[in-house]
């Protein structure tokens, strides 16, 4: 199980790290600019801060997703996106 969203960015420290992700003043993850790559680590950090929201908006996509009928015009691009939706889930929640 993983730590439960929200997640913020803390890129105030005064140390090593340039930008972390908490969740109640826990940190979950943090990024070092040791090679200058500060401004791709604050990307990666807000991604990371993301994933609880996206991994909670993929489950109710898929679950919207998986109540098309037959007859619906989107029905191929619907399962193909919920196959898609399924892997990324299975991914974020694996053990």
């Amino acid at each position: 199980m993983h730590t439960p969203g929200p997640w913020t960015i803390d890129d105030t420290r005064e140390y090593l790290d340039k930008a972390c992700v908490r969740h109640n003043g826990i940190v979950v993850c943090s990024f070092l600019d040791r090679c200058g790559f500060a401004k791709e680590g604050k990307a990666n950090a807000r991604l990371i801060a993301a994933a609880p929201d996206l991994l909670e908006a993929c489950k109710r996509l898929l679950a919207v997703v998986e109540q098309l009928t037959l007859d619906s015009p989107l029905i191929s691009d619907g399962h193909t996106a919920a196959k898609h939706a399924r892997a990324a889930i299975a991914k974020a929640t694996a053990p």
